[in-house]
C-alpha cells in the first residue's frame, strides 16, 4: 500500500463517520411535527361587584373591643 492509498482510505472513513454523525444530529429528539407558538390565554378580569365582594369592608378593619 502506498501512502496515497492509505490517505484515501482514511479520508473516506472520516467522510463516512461525518455523514453518520450528521444524520444522527439531524434526526434530533423531542416532539415531532410542526413547530408552533402556544396561544396566549387571557387572564380573567373581575367585575366591579366581584371586586367589592373580595375587598374587606372598613368595618372589618377596625379592631373589636
Amino acid at each position: 500500500m502506498t501512502i496515497a492509498c492509505l490517505l484515501r482510505r482514511i479520508t473516506q472513513s472520516a467522510f463516512r463517520v461525518l455523514i453518520i454523525l450528521s444524520l444522527m444530529a439531524s434526526s434530533g429528539c423531542g416532539q415531532k411535527g410542526a413547530l408552533y407558538l402556544p396561544e396566549e390565554k387571557a387572564q380573567p378580569t373581575l367585575s366591579s361587584t366581584e371586586q367589592n365582594q373580595n375587598t374587606p369592608d372598613k368595618k372589618d378593619k377596625q379592631p373589636k373591643n
